[in-house]
Protein backbone atom coordinates (compact mmCIF):
# COMPACT_ATOMS: atom_id res chain seq x y z
CA UNK A 1 0.00 0.00 0.00
CA UNK A 2 1.54 3.59 -0.86
CA UNK A 3 2.10 5.77 2.11
CA UNK A 4 0.70 9.30 1.90
CA UNK A 5 1.20 12.24 4.46
CA UNK A 6 1.02 11.65 8.00
CA UNK A 7 -0.53 13.59 10.51
CA UNK A 8 0.80 13.34 14.17
CA UNK A 9 0.13 14.75 17.73
CA UNK A 10 3.45 16.36 17.56
CA UNK A 11 3.30 17.81 13.87
CA UNK A 12 6.55 16.12 13.24
CA UNK A 13 5.87 13.18 10.42
CA UNK A 14 5.39 9.98 12.41
CA UNK A 15 6.62 11.22 15.37
CA UNK A 16 4.89 10.79 19.39
CA UNK A 17 3.18 13.70 21.04
CA UNK A 18 6.15 14.19 23.49
CA UNK A 19 6.56 17.21 25.65
CA UNK A 20 3.35 19.16 23.63
CA UNK A 21 1.03 17.59 26.14
CA UNK A 22 -2.20 16.18 26.33
CA UNK A 23 -3.97 19.27 25.17
CA UNK A 24 -2.64 18.85 21.67
CA UNK A 25 -3.37 15.61 21.60
CA UNK A 26 -6.69 15.68 22.83
CA UNK A 27 -7.56 18.55 19.87
CA UNK A 28 -5.64 16.33 16.94
CA UNK A 29 -7.51 13.47 18.44
CA UNK A 30 -11.19 15.01 17.49
CA UNK A 31 -9.83 16.04 14.28
CA UNK A 32 -8.56 12.80 13.55
CA UNK A 33 -11.92 11.26 13.78
CA UNK A 34 -13.34 13.71 11.35
CA UNK A 35 -10.42 12.58 8.94
CA UNK A 36 -12.65 9.63 7.10
CA UNK A 37 -15.55 12.73 6.85
CA UNK A 38 -12.46 14.87 5.48
CA UNK A 39 -11.29 11.59 2.79
CA UNK A 40 -15.49 10.53 2.08
CA UNK A 41 -16.35 14.09 0.67
CA UNK A 42 -13.00 14.47 -0.92
CA UNK A 43 -13.52 11.28 -2.42
CA UNK A 44 -10.24 10.26 -1.41
CA UNK A 45 -9.08 6.47 -0.49
CA UNK A 46 -9.66 5.87 3.28
CA UNK A 47 -7.08 7.13 5.70
CA UNK A 48 -5.26 3.93 7.32
CA UNK A 49 -4.69 4.40 11.41
CA UNK A 50 -1.37 3.07 12.91
CA UNK A 51 -1.34 2.84 17.13
CA UNK A 52 2.27 2.55 17.85
CA UNK A 53 3.03 2.64 21.71
CA UNK A 54 2.63 6.06 22.92
CA UNK A 55 0.55 7.84 19.96
CA UNK A 56 -1.83 7.50 16.89
CA UNK A 57 -0.86 8.13 13.13
CA UNK A 58 -3.12 8.89 10.45
CA UNK A 59 -2.29 8.23 7.13
CA UNK A 60 -3.76 10.29 4.43
CA UNK A 61 -3.49 8.88 0.65
CA UNK A 62 -4.00 11.02 -2.19
CA UNK A 63 -6.87 10.80 -4.72
CA UNK A 64 -6.89 7.52 -6.99
CA UNK A 65 -9.70 6.65 -9.58
CA UNK A 66 -11.39 3.21 -8.38
CA UNK A 67 -9.96 1.52 -11.20
CA UNK A 68 -6.67 2.32 -9.58
CA UNK A 69 -7.35 1.40 -6.52
CA UNK A 70 -7.14 -2.61 -5.31
CA UNK A 71 -9.38 -4.61 -3.71
CA UNK A 72 -7.95 -4.63 -0.18
CA UNK A 73 -8.15 -0.68 -0.44
CA UNK A 74 -11.99 -0.66 -1.49
CA UNK A 75 -13.25 -3.46 0.69
CA UNK A 76 -11.20 -1.10 3.58
CA UNK A 77 -13.07 2.53 1.90
CA UNK A 78 -16.20 0.70 1.97
CA UNK A 79 -16.02 -0.21 5.54
CA UNK A 80 -15.26 3.55 6.59
CA UNK A 81 -18.10 4.38 4.08
CA UNK A 82 -20.37 2.36 6.14
CA UNK A 83 -18.79 3.84 10.49
CA UNK A 84 -19.65 7.09 8.85
CA UNK A 85 -22.85 6.86 7.48
CA UNK A 86 -23.80 5.04 10.35
CA UNK A 87 -22.37 7.74 13.40
CA UNK A 88 -24.45 10.28 11.13
CA UNK A 89 -27.42 8.00 10.92
CA UNK A 90 -27.68 8.00 7.10
CA UNK A 91 -28.09 4.48 5.48
CA UNK A 92 -25.56 3.37 3.74
CA UNK A 93 -27.14 1.59 0.23
CA UNK A 94 -25.27 0.74 -3.02
CA UNK A 95 -26.34 4.37 -3.82
CA UNK A 96 -24.37 5.48 -1.35
CA UNK A 97 -21.47 3.56 -2.20
CA UNK A 98 -21.66 4.83 -5.66
CA UNK A 99 -21.57 8.25 -5.07
CA UNK A 100 -18.51 7.41 -2.84
CA UNK A 101 -16.75 5.90 -5.65
CA UNK A 102 -18.01 7.68 -8.40
CA UNK A 103 -19.69 5.01 -9.92
CA UNK A 104 -22.23 5.85 -12.71
CA UNK A 105 -25.59 4.62 -12.04
CA UNK A 106 -25.28 2.08 -15.22
CA UNK A 107 -22.26 0.38 -13.26
CA UNK A 108 -24.27 -0.62 -10.08
CA UNK A 109 -22.98 -4.07 -10.37
CA UNK A 110 -19.56 -2.85 -9.85
CA UNK A 111 -20.81 -1.71 -6.03
CA UNK A 112 -22.79 -4.41 -5.65
CA UNK A 113 -19.81 -6.81 -5.97
CA UNK A 114 -17.97 -4.05 -3.82
CA UNK A 115 -20.65 -4.64 -0.75
CA UNK A 116 -21.16 -8.33 -1.80
CA UNK A 117 -17.25 -9.11 -1.05
CA UNK A 118 -17.45 -6.69 2.46
CA UNK A 119 -20.21 -8.58 3.71
CA UNK A 120 -18.28 -12.17 2.44
CA UNK A 121 -15.28 -10.39 4.85
CA UNK A 122 -17.17 -9.90 7.42
CA UNK A 123 -16.52 -5.93 7.56
CA UNK A 124 -20.50 -5.01 7.00
CA UNK A 125 -23.86 -6.69 7.82
CA UNK A 126 -26.88 -6.26 5.52
CA UNK A 127 -29.60 -3.95 8.06
CA UNK A 128 -32.41 -6.48 7.11
CA UNK A 129 -31.64 -9.85 5.44
CA UNK A 130 -35.34 -10.03 4.15
CA UNK A 131 -34.91 -7.08 2.56
CA UNK A 132 -34.52 -7.11 -1.20
CA UNK A 133 -31.58 -6.61 -3.42
CA UNK A 134 -32.69 -3.42 -4.39
CA UNK A 135 -33.50 -2.00 -0.54
CA UNK A 136 -30.72 -3.23 1.07
CA UNK A 137 -29.18 -0.90 3.74
CA UNK A 138 -25.70 -2.26 5.48
CA UNK A 139 -24.06 -1.37 8.74
CA UNK A 140 -20.53 -1.81 10.17
CA UNK A 141 -20.12 -5.36 11.73
CA UNK A 142 -19.87 -3.68 14.86
CA UNK A 143 -23.07 -2.62 14.62
CA UNK A 144 -25.11 -5.47 13.49
CA UNK A 145 -28.84 -5.95 13.19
Amino acid sequence: MERGRRASPAGAPGGPPGARGSALAARLGVALVGLPAVALLLALPAPVFETPPGFTRAILFAHKPLREIDRQERLHACYMHACLRYVTQQPMTNSSLRARFGIADKNASMASRILADAVDKGLIVVADPETGPRARRYLPFWAGA
